[in-house]
């Protein structure tokens, strides 16, 4: 039985935490469709998040680790281990900012923006699987959940 199949009528009776858990039973469904995709390329969830972010920010996908770090929702030592490994595997490289020896920078090499490439056309397959663009109620989905996410105070890692 898939995560969030779990009572949503249940869940749905009291606001606001009906809505908390609704969104917790979500992210667990991502989690649980985004496991084989990361299996396929030998990475853990940050580092496909790392991808995917770096891929996103566009030409020449690079970001302040700072800035990385923040936007994928992990601390700057988990980062570190993240890179780590990125490096080791040769989709990732640190940089330095020029005029500021404390701060550094990640790219993706050539090799990452190849692999974050097809990591994006599977995430975006499964995306698709579990709610068709032609559905009615995707445009309303996203809009509901941009609502939602913009309303949150946002922590740092």
């Amino acid at each position: 039985m898939p995560v969030a199949a779990a009572a949503p009528a249940a869940v749905r009776a009291s606001r606001p935490a009906g809505l908390f858990r609704l969104a917790d039973l979500l992210a667990q469904a991502v989690e649980e469709h985004t496991r084989p995709v990361c299996r396929r390329y030998g990475l853990g969830r940050t580092g496909l998040r790392v991808l995917t972010e770096l891929r996103y920010a566009g030409a020449p996908y690079t970001l302040a680790a700072g800035e990385l770090a923040r936007a994928v929702g992990v601390t700057s030592g988990a980062l570190t281990g993240c890179l780590d490994r990125l490096e080791e595997a040769e989709l990732a490289t640190r940089l330095p900012v020029p005029g500021d020896r404390r701060r550094l920078a990640v790219r993706l090499t050539a090799q990452g923006v190849r692999t974050a490439g097809l990591i994006l056309a599977d995430l975006d397959r499964v995306q698709r699987e579990a709610l068709p663009p032609s559905d009615p109620r995707a445009d309303l989905l996203v809009a509901l959940l941009d609502t939602l996410t913009d309303a949150l105070p946002r922590r740092k890692p």
